[in-house]
């Protein structure tokens, strides 16, 4: 049985880097980091976002919610590290 791990600090989720979305940015970019898992909202150009250690990509304004209550990725499960 999986526990949850707890969600990160307010200092925790402000280290994490935002990028904007550019499409011709990506080269050849996995389709992990085409939309955003939490809306299902394909992103995009100017969207602000954070790729997570594990390569996926969110809305920062779906991430951060889904962060003060729970510290892994939403979709793979990879504990979010911040150092």
């Amino acid at each position: 049985q999986s526990k949850r791990s707890e969600g990160l600090t307010p200092e925790a989720l402000n280290s994490l880097p935002i990028e904007l979305f550019n499409p011709s940015d990506e080269g050849n970019e996995p389709d992990i980091f085409k939309d955003c898992s939490i809306c299902l909202e394909s992103f995009s150009i100017g969207d602000e976002l954070v790729r997570l250690h594990c390569g996926h990509g969110y809305h920062i304004c779906c991430l951060y919610p889904w962060l003060q209550t729970c510290g892994d990725c939403p979709y793979c499960r990879q504990r979010i590290n911040v150092s």
